[in-house]
C-alpha cells in the first residue's frame, strides 16, 4: 500500500534532523506491536497520512466502508483504499 497524502508514513523530526519515513513493512512491525486497542488508530494514521487533529476529528459518518473510503473533515479530502 502507498501513501495517498504527503507525510503518511512518517515520523515526527527530532529538531535539526530529517524526516524519518517508515516503509509500510516498518509501519506493519510497528502496528503488530501495539495493543490490539490501539492498532486501527495508529493503522489509520500511517496508513491514510492522517495528523493527530485530524484523527479525533473522524466519525463513524466519515467512514464508508463499502466504497473503501475515509472523509477526513475539514480537509476537502476523500482517502480511498487500495
Amino acid at each position: 500500500m502507498r501513501p495517498t497524502r504527503p507525510g503518511a508514513y512518517s515520523f515526527r523530526p527530532v529538531r535539526g534532523k530529517p524526516y524519518r519515513i517508515a516503509t509500510p513493512a516498518a509501519a506493519a512491525k510497528l502496528i503488530a506491536a501495539l495493543p490490539v486497542a490501539d492498532r486501527a488508530v495508529w493503522g489509520t494514521a500511517f496508513y491514510a497520512g492522517l495528523r493527530l487533529g485530524e484523527l479525533r476529528a473522524l466519525r463513524w459518518k466519515d467512514v464508508n466502508i463499502a466504497a473503501g473510503k475515509l472523509h477526513v473533515p475539514g480537509t476537502g479530502t476523500h482517502t480511498k483504499a487500495k
